[in-house]
This record gives C-alpha cells, structure tokens and sequence, in this order.
C-alpha cells in the first residue's frame, strides 16, 4: 500500500512538472513567434526569466528521470538477468548506502518489489541448486540400475548358455545350481522393475489402497520371517517382539508389508554380518509404533537426512542384495498414504532405530 501511495504522489509530481513546463513552452512560443498577440515587446528580462524557467523544468525533468528511472532499468534488468537463468541480484553494491547499509534513496520506492524480487531470486537460485543435485542423483541412478540389471542378466545369459553347450553333460546337480542362479538373479530383477513401477505409480499419486481389517501383529511377524528365510539374511540375527497378540486394524495389507520390509531389509544390507535387528510393536491410545532397530555401523547426519530422497542408494556395502535407490522413499510414500510418519535416529557406530507410527483410525 506504501509503494502505490509514493508512486501515485511522484506521477502527480511528474504531472505538474510537465504542466508547468508546457505552460512555459507555450508563453515562449507566443513571446518570440506571436508578438502582436503578447499585447507587448520582447524584453531581455522577459526572455532571461523564461529562459531561466526553462532551465528548471529541464533540470526537473533529468532528476525525475534520474529518481524513477534508474530504480526502474535496475528492475528491469534484474528480471531480464532472471529470465535468462541468472539468478542472481545486479549490481547490488549500487543500490545500498555504504554508511549505512540501507537503500539510496531512489530505489525507496520500489522497497517493497525489491523485497519480493529478491525473495523470488533466492527461491529460483535454490530450487536451481536442487535441480542439478537431483539431475546428478538420477544420472548416479540410473548408472547403478544399470549395473544392477546387467548383473543378474551376466548370470543369466552365462548358465544358460553353459546349459546349452551340447560338448558338456551336465549333472542333474549342476543344472539344478545353475536354475536356482537363474532363478535367483530374475527374481532379482522383476524387484527392481516393481520398485520402478512402484515409484512412479505413487510420484504420481495413482495408487489407491485396498483397505481390510488385518491382525497387524500377524502381518509384521510374516514380514520378518519372509526375510528371515532370505539366503541373503542367513548371516544376521533378527527378533521380533510384540506387547499384543492381536490387533485389527483397516490397511491395505500388500502396501503396508511391503513398506516394513523395505525398512527390514535396509537394516540388514547396509550393515555386516552378525547384526542384531529387532523388529517390535506396541500400542499406545492413538496409534500403533512399529520400532526397527539395529546394533550395526550407524549412519552420519548426512545419510539420515537424504535417507528417503529418491534415487539415493546410500553407502556402498559388503551385502549381496543390491539397492535401487527407491526402497526408502517408496516405504516412506507408503506410510504417508496410511497417515503415518517414520522417524530416524541414528550415531555413526552406534546403530540405527526406526519408529514407524501409524494412527488406529
């Protein structure tokens, strides 16, 4: 309200400077070209005296356009500067009072869209710093996919091309090892494929729940023992716990297991061998806390904040089970559409524990 209020004061200012300079451009006019309509002759005090004027409108002109106009390319150019991706403040030293650190004077009127104009620079500039930190992200990515398809597809071409070999008899002992390869490394790849359809399907808010009662305490029991029986697993110690035997809740139970067994299976391949995991459950008055812990390396702040940023594949390990970059955060969307929240704490050294909580209704 500030800014139009000044505006509209120095236009009524410029329109009387222009007023009073047309007026003193006509009376010339009429002095030297229409003497006879003057009613009198031209003197040089007359001709002094407008001359005089004349100087002092032009003058007011120059130090308006100066006022206004100077503030006013500083704008223009700062919004040219931001449509060519340059985010970035012009010339900033030219605006601000080396005393006393605020805006010159011209520039005053225009505080409150240099204030916002800034505040739209600083968000361009970040959401850009972003954009090349996620590019650079999914080009890691999408490299570690890459490798990671390749892999299993290495296993699979090679036994099966071993199989064909018509100058070997193989045993039925070795075909059976090379099937269970096989088989192996395409169960691992129809994982990642579903991992990607998966993320998409929920980046795109396209996934609708199917919704039932389920005894929840059965479900994450199964979970933990699906991953339990996993020959990757075989080497780590993990325990569940739970105050409750029974406990009906409506969540859609495929979605719901498969977000726990994200956050499971994290635990245990990004850690060594021997690693305690302990999967508990309780209940308080409004909602059900699922507890993930572990006694292995831990994480540094760093890891825990990008955790569930897609594309993050974390630190590299010793595990067999290769990451995809998209467990954590599609465990994280999956929560989040059951109106729960996960939180992390974590010391490097010191293990990791997991809350999940989701509300009884």
């Amino acid at each position: 309200m500030r800014f139009v209020i000044r505006l509209v004061l120095i236009f009524l200012f410029l329109f009387t400077v222009i007023l009073i300079g047309g007026s003193m451009v006509l009376a010339m006019t009429v002095e030297f070209f229409i003497p006879s309509a003057s009613g009198s002759a031209n003197t040089t005090a007359d001709i002094i005296i407008l001359l005089g004027m004349l100087i002092l409108f032009i003058g007011s002109l120059l130090f308006f356009a100066w006022f206004i106009g100077r503030p006013i390319y500083y704008i223009v150019l700062w919004i040219f500067q931001l449509a060519q991706g340059c985010y970035e403040e012009p010339f900033k030293r030219n605006m601000y009072s080396r005393e006393s650190g605020t805006l010159k004077q011209p520039y005053k009127l225009y505080e409150e869209m240099i204030v916002q104009l800034r505040t739209l620079t600083e968000t361009l500039a970040r959401n850009e710093r972003e954009r090349i930190a996620m590019d650079k992200m999914k080009e890691e990515w999408i490299s570690g996919i890459s490798h990671d398809l390749k892999t299993p597809l290495t296993y699979i071409t090679g036994y099966s091309e071993m199989m064909l070999l018509p100058k070997y008899q193989w045993s039925e002992e070795d075909k059976t090892q090379f099937l269970k390869q096989i088989n192996q490394k395409g169960l691992h790849m129809q994982a990642l494929i579903q991992d990607l359809n998966l993320s998409l399907q929920l980046n795109g808010q396209r996934l609708p729940l199917h919704v039932e009662p389920v005894n929840i305490v059965e479900l994450i029991r199964r979970t933990v023992a699906d991953v339990v029986n996993a020959p990757w697993a075989s080497e780590y110690l993990l325990s569940f716990h739970a105050d409750i035997d029974l406990l009906e809740m409506a969540v859609d139970p495929q979605f719901l297991q498969r977000a726990l067994r994200n956050l499971i299976v994290n635990a245990i391949v990004h850690n060594p061998n021997g690693t305690n995991v302990t999967v508990s459950l309780r209940q308080s008055p409004t909602q059900i806390i699922i507890m993930i812990e572990d006694n292995g390396i831990g994480m540094d702040k760093e890891t825990v904040d990008r955790l569930f940023d897609r594309y993050y594949r974390g630190t590299t390990t010793d595990a067999n089970n290769e990451g995809t970059g998209l467990g954590m955060a599609i465990a994280l969307q999956l929560i989040a559409a059951h109106h729960g929240e996960i939180d992390v704490a974590s010391r490097k050294g010191e293990g990791t524990s997991v809350r999940v909580m989701i509300p009884l209704s």
